[in-house]
């Protein structure tokens, strides 16, 4: 029958599936031969699913076959109504809180309401100096769409948005206006405007420019993209810094073939004079487009793979690296055995390996610098304990800064481990872990305070700090105040606002200081400005890992000293070295040395920073007199960035909170996002969610697919894949009868111009490994369900009408 029973890796693991007679799955079992369990339904629905520790997650149907409730690990339920279309109306959720979905007579959505639960604000409050805290009120935003579907206006009580498209489909402009006077009798709404974006197409329907402004101060940032015959960014030009307007700053990109990235340079062109390009880095590939090696200034850095593709070991040093190198190789081997020891037979350089158990977790790292790192997972990949072995070696002992140990209820929420281990009814003293309603009340010397939306209004850090935040309507954090040393005279209140543009993402922060500016590419934060300073980050291809970042000042000065020497370094470029999952732990300078340097906790906390000049190996070097200013890193896990004074991660439409390893409000798109409305990721190693959204594999992002802009390609293909394979299914009225079949009206470019809307804004699941989406779309006059499957490298499997 041609269904998959089985997969087996290059280094020998081997996953199996086990189906009944029908060929429906039943379990998978990993390469440790700890099993997964499904019970079907006799129409194929799922009614509960038992995890390798034995966890149940159970789905309930009304007599309509609807999904009437899913109950997760904690026995805890979300509930589902529906209309008389089968549309659902109202979810309940964990916590009492409800929300409610209003749809228009073309089936569109046209109002959702967020109805709080009970928060803790509804509570008395536990400090009676405090004051009443404000309950949470219902958050009601109205959708606007036009005769084909598209959102054109959003409302909530404080601010309205505008979106504006093109002939073919394409979002040109994004506008985000604050409600001054709400509507009253006789009197309409008094809008001002606030932010604006921009975007721009060339006549092939390629993003070639990205307008942000504000329409409050008039400042503007705009960036221009190139592209090559076959679609590959090949330059984008940075917006102008201020007082250095005649200065063109540019990213350029070179690839070879298809589009495998080969080079990445910055270039700086002012007036009519010749740009200046300096080199960001050289990439070498293997037979498989696989990236081996990387020029970083006057270092190298070269990658051995293990037989999955598996970052296996990087090496960076000096010089050029002419050939590569395996960890089996013996000059690396007593290396890395050696590091740190009095017999230490350094091979000249920084070096980090990995090693990997058959499930493809990450259970070792070893570092030049830092010793070894350990992890331990229960059966299902949840992080247990982290062991870190530091140099030297042989005095390594395991006490708490090096140890760290993790337990969790059923559900994924994380409970202080001590208590978790401790005998039933020997707990005494403080209670350092408590979870209800699926939300971390305390943990350690942390106490978490929620509204009635789930989201985080205070926190209390033992009795040395308090955080209080704000939010607006659409549960995006506006505001959090700091206190030092709460309730003594000595206390100080450190306050950060943040804005936002249309699109959700964080173009402002302010505190007492001044004003952090930040600019996007599409979802990736491309560029941030305070003051003089200006960070410009460049990332590996389709994905948050940044592999370097361009620095520069804006001031009359470095004006006045570009115009006096053609020749001037156009910018100081400094490089990331990253472990596998893409957080930074060294920073290096074009001349080789490290600048920065760092240390975590296993969900990111970050534990040391070190900002003295070292070699490789660590031995401090000497600066003169014009020593290069500490650089500030603030990139954390993929698509995060550190606010240092309130100790967040922003993650583009979220925040993280290091110290407990979850966000601080419930999933924007909800259970699409999986069952724990505020969990991270089953471990932060293997897994990442820049988008604040859904959490993904490190290793297992198709290449030339972009979660963000959905790029996709539909080749001839064959018959089990590609345009044939589409065609001969669900397009040719001879054969296949079964399957379901496209409008007989419809073109190849209408099917494809359908797919592309689908991957764009079609909700995303998996199955058997692979990306899936399903759209809800219009045509002839008639909606219809589609679904489309992505294979892992990037191309359309299949596309096909659900109804």
């Amino acid at each position: 029958m041609g269904r998959l029973l089985g997969v087996s890796q290059p280094d020998g693991s081997h996953q199996a599936f086990h189906r009944d007679a029908a060929g429906r799955l039943l379990a998978s079992t990993d390469a440790l031969s700890r099993t997964t369990r499904f019970a079907l339904g006799r129409r194929g629905e799922p009614l509960w699913r038992q995890d390798a520790e034995g966890r149940h997650v159970a789905w309930n149907y009304d007599s309509a076959r609807r999904l009437q409730s899913l109950v997760n690990e904690n026995g805890l339920r979300f509930e589902f109504a529906y209309d008389d279309a089968d549309r659902v109306v109202e979810e309940r959720r964990v916590g009492g809180t409800r929300v409610q979905v209003e749809y228009g007579a073309d089936g569109w959505p046209v109002a959702i309401t967020h109805h709080p639960g009970i928060g803790d604000e509804d509570l008395a409050p536990d400090d009676p100096k405090a004051g009443p805290r404000r309950a949470a009120q219902p958050l009601r935003t109205e959708l606007v769409r036009d005769a084909m579907g598209r959102l054109v206006e959003k409302r909530t009580a404080t601010h309205h948005y505008r979106y504006r498209y093109s002939a073919l489909d394409q979002l040109i402009d994004a506008v985000k206006l604050e409600v001054v006077s709400p509507l009253a009798e006789g009197k309409s709404v008094q809008l001002r405007a606030l932010h604006r974006s921009c975007f721009a197409y060339d006549r092939l329907g390629r993003l070639v420019g990205e307008t942000a402004i504000d329409e409050v101060t008039g400042e503007r940032h705009q960036l221009r993209h190139e592209h090559d015959a076959l679609g590959n960014r090949t330059r984008t030009l940075l917006p102008a810094l201020a007082d250095q307007a005649d200065e063109l700053r540019a990213l350029n990109y070179l690839h070879y073939g298809s589009g495998h990235l080969h080079q990445v340079n910055f270039s700086l062109q002012r007036g009519d004079a010749p740009a200046v390009h300096q080199l960001i880095s050289d990439i070498e590939r293997d037979d498989l487009h696989r990236e081996i090696a990387r020029s970083q200034g006057t270092l190298s850095t070269r990658f051995a793979l293990d037989p999955l593709g598996r970052r296996a070991a990087a090496w960076s040093r000096p010089g050029s690296l002419a050939s590569s190198f395996t960890t089996r190789d013996n000059s690396w081997r007593q290396a890395m055995d050696s590091a740190g020891t009095a017999d230490a037979r350094l091979l000249d350089g920084l070096m980090k390996e990995y090693s990997y158990d058959p499930t493809g977790e990450l259970r070792q790292s070893r570092h030049s610098l830092r010793g070894a790192t350990g992890h331990r997972y229960d059966a299902t990949g949840r992080i247990e304990e982290t062991v870190r072995m530091p140099l030297p070696a042989a005095q390594a002992v395991r006490d708490a800064a090096n140890q760290e140990r993790f337990a969790y209820d059923a559900a994924g929420n994380l409970l202080d481990a001590s208590l978790a281990a401790a005998p039933r009814g020997e707990m005494r003293g403080e209670v350092r872990g408590y979870v209800r309603d699926n939300l971390v009340r305390v943990f350690e010397d942390k106490r978490y305070i929620y509204d009635g939306h789930g989201r985080l209004a205070c926190k209390k850090s033992g009795r040395h700090t308090e955080q209080r935040f704000e939010w607006d309507d659409e549960n995006r954090l506006v505001a959090v105040h700091t206190t030092r040393r709460p309730h003594t005279p000595e206390a100080t209140t450190q306050v950060a606002r943040f804005d936002y543009d249309a699109m959700g993402r964080r173009v402002a922060r302010h505190d007492a200081f001044g004003t952090t500016r930040f600019i996007w590419e599409g979802l990736r934060l491309i560029e941030e400005r305070r003051g003089s300073q200006v960070v410009s980050y460049v990332y590996e291809p389709d994905s948050h890992v940044p592999m370097a970042r361009v620095d520069a000042r804006t001031s009359p000065a470095a004006a006045a000293a570009a115009a006096a020497s053609a020749s001037l370094p156009s910018a100081r470029v400094l490089h990331f070295h990253n472990d596998p999952a893409g957080m930074p732990e060294e920073l290096s300078s074009d001349d080789g040395n490290l600048c920065w340097r760092a240390s975590y906790r296993t969900w990111g906390a970050t534990v040391a920073e070190q900002w003295e000049v070292t070699a490789l190996d660590g031995r401090p070097v000497r600066q003169g007199e014009e020593a290069p200013r500490p650089v500030e890193q603030n990139l954390r896990f993929q698509g995060q960035y550190l606010d240092r004074d309130t100790g967040l991660h922003y993650n583009t439409f979220r925040f993280y909170d290091p110290d407990i390893g979850r966000f601080i409000s419930p999933d924007p798109i909800g259970l699409a996002g999986g069952f724990n409305l505020h969990g991270y990721a089953p471990n932060p190693i293997r897994w990442i969610d820049p988008l604040g959204w859904i959490c993904g594999e490190t290793l297992s992002r198709p290449v030339g697919f972009n979660r963000g802009s959905r790029n996709f390609v539909l080749e001839q293909g064959n018959a089990a894949s590609g345009w044939k394979h589409i065609y001969d299914r669900h397009v040719d009225p001879l054969r296949f009868p079964k399957k379901s079949k496209f409008n007989s009206s419809m073109s190849q470019d209408d099917i494809a111009s359908m797919l592309g809307k689908t991957l764009k804004h079609g909700k995303e699941s998996s199955y058997e490994g692979k990306p899936v989406f399903e759209s809800r779309l219009k045509y002839g006059g008639e909606y219809k369900r589609y679904r489309a499957t992505v294979n892992e490298d990037g191309t359309v499997q299949t596309f096909h009408p659900l109804d």
